[in-house]
């Protein structure tokens, strides 16, 4: 081989082994590019995942908190609403039991009531017309005829329905004294014949019929003495002021 060959096959090498570091620069350029881009990339995507999942736990956080709050309202709530039912029941039972209680006095004002005006519901209590009822006393006055003549008249005047005018002159005798007219006037006290009805005044008026000796007036009074002592110990009082006015 002659020089000049040499040569230019040297240089032939040399230039392959320069393209070679060349290439091999340029392929680990590449490579340190690429490897660097792709942590890049990787920080990025784990920088978003990161924060992805920082929402997401915030969220969460949040949504927990939501939830918590809302149950711990709800618990209140319900406290609230159990508390209001106790008092409504606590409410309804004495309401009920001041409804019995009243429903218990108004049955034993009924009772009352009807156990009072029982006592004149038969017509023949005060029409009596049998003159040895009647105390000594009237025939000591010489009144017994000018009384029995005002009763009768006003026991004509009640059964006609008459009762204003009955009563008022049953209240004529019974202030006279006659003791059949107090009955009767004890009797359209309680039944509210001619006059408002007043049982206190009516038993009043009984009691003064019972003191005079009048039978039925005692037997009705003793029943009320026996099953309403305080009623009867009132209208006592009332009969004794009612007697004073008399005299």
């Amino acid at each position: 081989m002659t020089d000049d060959n040499f040569k230019v096959t040297k240089q032939i090498f040399q230039w392959f082994e320069k393209m070679k570091n060349n290439y091999e620069k340029n392929i680990t350029s590449v490579l340190e590019k690429f490897e660097k881009n792709s942590e890049i990339q990787n920080n990025r995507i784990d920088k978003a995942n990161q924060d992805l999942l920082a929402n997401l736990q915030n969220n969460y956080t949040q949504q927990l908190n939501d939830k918590n709050l809302t149950i711990n309202q709800l618990h209140n709530e319900i406290g609230f609403y159990k508390e209001q039912f106790v008092k409504q029941q606590k409410n309804l039972e004495q309401l009920n039991t001041r409804y019995d209680a009243v429903m218990h006095s108004l049955l034993n004002e009924k009772n009352k009531d009807g156990r009072l005006k029982d006592v004149f519901e038969n017509n023949r209590f005060d029409s009596n017309l049998n003159n040895d009822l009647l105390p000594t006393y009237e025939q000591n006055l010489n009144i017994e005829v000018d009384l029995e003549k005002i009763y009768s008249q006003a026991l004509v005047l009640r059964g006609e329905s008459n009762f204003e005018q009955a009563f008022t002159l049953f209240m004529q005798a019974a202030m006279l004294g006659d003791p059949k007219s107090m009955g009767a006037v004890a009797r359209a006290y309680f039944l509210s014949e001619g006059v408002d009805e007043d049982q206190l005044e009516g038993l009043a008026w009984l009691i003064n019929a019972a003191e005079l000796n009048y039978e039925p007036a005692i037997k009705k009074s003793e029943n009320f003495k026996i099953n309403e002592p305080e009623f009867y110990e009132e209208a006592s009082i009332l009969a004794k002021q009612l007697n004073q006015q008399s005299l």
